[in-house]
């Protein structure tokens, strides 16, 4: 610098102030001196650079042109940074622990809330684990299509409870595999492309069912009459073309559930059966005008009880579709809606009514009697088999339908949570109805 002429230093200090208003105050620089790092600010521009050596002296110009000429040429020419490379995915030797899995992230995969599922990687190791999906299909299976690794990827079901697959998952690896619910099917579809972190892994559930939930059916279904039905805990709906009978555990008659299998009217690939924990039993089949289904329900009480089923071809869906062998043709509440009053004496005093049609009587009694007793059981004590009568405690509640009829010599226990009434009910043999039919007496 010091060995520059005047006007050539002058020259170079008025470059150095353009560079500088230009960003490019390192090349600037280098005319000065040698010491500048040209990694920590940008290139200079190659026209600021250009007028820069013209109005230098030759010595000058030649450092400065070796500077200027080469550092832009670098940079444009440079190979990426191995920085930049998409790097490939490890994949761990081994599984990761329960540990390791617990707290990471989910990846994103849709429709994977909805089947009850968390799908989570770590390490490069996939976990999938799903439990009963948001409608209440149980899991029932679980088959790796493509994406397999033999001797690592792990499947493990657990029928009615929880379906889970371990698998790693290298670049470039496209895994599929088949879930199965009580409700329905879905394919899992992940696609690893190279370089893929963990985390950004993504995939998506596909598949419908073909048939409708048990959940659906009882919320939208139309509630169908069946013989028996309500005596042995079941509840029976249509809907569109299915119909629905599911039985738990409320008939001390007929005991927990065990089994169901249909014996005629089976449609392959539809029908499904349901039996869980002995707590409850569900049957879904279709049915249409022409429809005829036989199917046996097991109880550990009562044992097996046939139950048929029918729609008479050409005829809109009949009220009653059916009935449990052995059990009367009961009246439902919807028959006794109108039907005529009958007196039971001191009935109302104890919040109860009774009504008659067909020639069975139904006493219906609220949720408290009228001394604030909440209704807990019923008990036929003489004059009336179990399949010949019907007893309900819907929502507190407790029901008695009956046959009745001359020479009826009926007794039944009614028990409230503060006490307990006899009911008798008399018809002589060869007489007319009488004007009072029974009566509540204090229990003994």
């Amino acid at each position: 610098m010091l060995g520059l002429g005047f006007r050539t230093r002058q020259t170079l200090w008025t470059n150095l102030a353009s560079a500088a208003g230009t960003g490019s105050l390192c090349v600037a620089m280098t005319m000065l001196s040698a010491g500048c790092d040209s990694k920590s600010l940008p290139p200079a521009p190659t026209t600021a650079t250009s007028s820069a050596v013209a109005q230098a002296s030759p010595s000058a110009s030649a450092s400065a042109a070796t500077v200027v000429a080469t550092a832009p040429a670098k940079t444009a020419e440079a190979a990426p940074s191995a920085e930049n490379q998409p790097a490939a995915a490890t994949v761990s030797d081994e599984m990761p622990s329960l540990e390791e899995f617990g707290p990471a992230k989910e990846i994103r995969v849709s429709g994977s809330s909805a089947l009850g599922c968390e799908t989570k990687l770590v390490k490069g190791w996939l976990r999938v684990i799903c439990n009963e999906t948001k409608q209440g299909g149980k899991p029932v299976a679980l088959t790796v299509k493509t994406g397999d690794v033999p001797g690592k990827t792990k499947v493990t079901v657990r029928e009615g409870e929880v379906l889970q697959l371990y698998t790693p998952i290298a670049d470039g690896t496209r895994l599929e595999a088949e879930l199965e619910w009580s409700d329905g099917k879905s394919t899992l579809t992940i696609d690893r492309a190279s370089g893929t972190r963990d985390e950004d892994v993504s995939g998506s559930f596909s598949g419908s069912r073909s048939h409708p939930l048990p959940k659906e059916v009882e919320a939208n279904g139309k509630p169908a009459v069946v013989n028996g039905a309500v005596e042995l805990g079941c509840n029976v709906f249509t809907l569109n073309d299915w119909i629905m009978v599911q039985c738990g555990t409320q008939s001390a008659l007929a005991g927990k559930p065990k089994g169901i299998e249909v014996v005629r009217g089976k449609k392959e690939g539809s029908t499904k059966i349901w039996v869980t924990n002995g707590a409850i039993m569900t049957l879904l089949t279709p049915f249409a005008a022409g429809s005829e289904i036989e199917a046996t329900f097991e109880w550990t009480t009562i044992g097996k009880k046939t139950l048929n089923l029918s729609w008479p071809a050409g005829a809109a869906l009949p009220t009653r579709v059916g009935g449990f062998d052995g059990f009367a043709d009961i009246p439902g509440r919807e028959e006794f809606a109108n039907a005529e009053m009958v007196n039971i004496e001191r009935g109302l005093a104890n919040n109860c009514t009774s009504k008659m049609t067909r020639g069975w009587m139904r006493i219906a009694c609220s949720a408290t009697n009228s001394s604030g007793g909440k209704p807990k059981k019923i008990e036929l004590v003489k004059g009336a088999k179990p399949e010949d009568a019907r007893i309900e405690t819907p929502d507190g509640a407790m029901n008695l339908t009956v046959k009745v009829g001359a020479g009826t010599d009926l007794e039944a226990l009614f028990t409230w949570s503060d006490k307990s009434h006899k009911l008798i009910v008399q018809w002589p043999e060869g007489e007319s109805r009488p004007a009072v039919l029974g009566r509540f007496e204090d229990a003994k």
